[in-house]
């Protein structure tokens, strides 16, 4: 730490990564900051919804991570290595793929924020992965926007009624936040989808939401959930509770005890897993995979090493582990960055504690639930809560304005249903 500008590195660029960089450069002014992404844009996750069914740009629920602040340098790459004894981390850089060069850096550091985020965890259900789409990237909205438009497309010029049936029927597996408004949302967008192509019929569209557990929405309290479940059907959402998959195959999923639903289309939400770079990590994992941190944020018997957001199993009071929510992770990275500019200026951490102030979601077109700090909303105020709320936490004011801009768009001049540009050619 010569001069007293400590070297910090910040591992990933989603709600944990941005808040811990943002927190570093007002905390720590003389601290040299580095934040590294595999892509030079963070996600606003919560609108990758509303991405995978037109309506918005798939561009506008990116945020520039250039233009974070000031005081960090950005560096994109792919994350090689990390070695905490030598306290260096190794990235990646250019892309053959891209007809680059690649090359690789060591980025020194005096503390190590490790926020790498999760990846969809199929649970090791038969071949969930390659005939699935996830709900975590833009890759992951855009593909399933194209694959629904492409889906209708064929459909429209078939006869067989099976092939309709295959082509319009699209599950969804997991009932917490993510499955319940990607649903929603699908739902929304099919049932008037059907209606711009003339050989097919509203009664050819089937959705159906998959739960393994009681109820939807288990976070939540039971009123909230029992009106999203009552919502969801009443808009022709076939909800499945205590219903698990053992087979997704390319025309069908086949349920625990032997039933089959044909579909082409299946968006798995149904949990997380740690990033697998966490594995590389030498250093104390915790029970789900995650680094074990404790309450201050600290990896134990690592100085220097921290670890945040999805990535972390951050201990709770009376047991247990927080969520890996959003809400969660941004005040994590706000904690983890107050606790290294502590350290740094001799100081005792503080141990992190957070209760969420709510939640909120989709459950329909124009309907939304909210539970704020004990206040239950349904329905229209909800939606325009969530529009609200959502808006303005999206960190970019230009982000801002292009959101807003969408949403009166679609209300002006309805949904535009051309396909969106493929970010990466994968697809189930």
């Amino acid at each position: 730490m010569p001069n007293g500008e400590p070297q910090v590195v910040v591992l990933g660029g989603g709600f944990a990564g941005m808040s811990a960089a943002h927190e570093l450069a007002r905390q720590l002014p003389r601290a040299r900051i580095t934040l590294v992404n595999r892509t030079n844009f963070a996600v606003f996750t919560p609108l990758l919804t509303e991405v995978a069914v037109g309506e918005i740009d798939l561009r506008h629920a990116a945020v520039n991570l250039r233009s974070l602040s000031r005081r960090v340098s950005f560096q994109q790459g792919e994350v090689e290595d990390v070695s905490p004894s030598d306290r260096v981390v190794r990235v990646r850089v250019g892309s053959s793929d891209a007809g680059l060069p690649e090359k690789q850096l060591e980025l020194p550091y005096d503390h190590l924020v490790v926020a790498l985020g999760s990846v969809t965890n199929f649970h090791h259900v038969a071949s969930a992965e390659q005939h699935s789409f996830g709900m975590k990237t833009l890759e992951d909205a855009a593909n399933l926007y194209n694959h629904i438009l492409g889906a209708f497309e064929l459909a429209n010029a078939l006869s067989d009624d099976g092939e309709h049936q295959r082509l319009l029927t699209f599950v969804t597996v997991g009932g917490g936040l993510s499955g319940v408004e990607t649903t929603a949302a699908v739902n929304a967008f099919v049932r008037r989808l059907v209606l711009r192509y003339p050989n097919l019929h509203p009664a050819d569209v089937r959705v159906v939401l998959v739960h393994h557990g009681s109820r939807l929405l288990e976070e939540l309290g039971e009123r909230l959930a029992a009106y999203t479940h009552q919502e969801l059907e009443r808009s022709g959402v076939e909800v499945l509770l205590r219903t698990e998959l053992s087979e997704v195959a390319g025309d069908h999923v086949t349920l625990k005890g032997g039933r089959q639903i044909r579909t082409k289309t299946v968006v798995w939400t149904a949990g997380v897993a740690p990033n697998p770079i966490v594995d590389r990590i030498e250093a104390p994992k915790g029970a789900h995979g995650g680094l074990k941190v404790d309450p201050y944020l600290s990896v134990p018997g690592h100085p220097g090493l921290w670890a945040v957001g999805d990535c972390a199993e951050v201990p709770r009071v009376g047991g247990g582990s927080y969520a890996p929510t959003a809400q969660n992770a941004t005040r994590e990275g706000r904690t983890v960055a107050a606790n290294i500019a502590l350290v740094s200026q001799g100081r005792a951490p503080r141990p992190f504690r957070y209760s969420p102030i709510g939640e909120l979601a989709l459950v329909g077109r124009r309907s939304a639930i909210a539970d704020l700090k004990g206040i239950k909303l349904s329905g229209l105020p909800a939606w325009l809560l969530w529009r609200g709320v959502y808006l303005a936490k999206i960190p970019s004011g230009s982000q801002r304005l292009r959101v807003a801009a969408d949403w009166l768009l679609e209300v002006l001049a309805g949904r535009d249903i051309n396909e969106a540009p493929s970010i990466r050619s994968t697809s189930p």
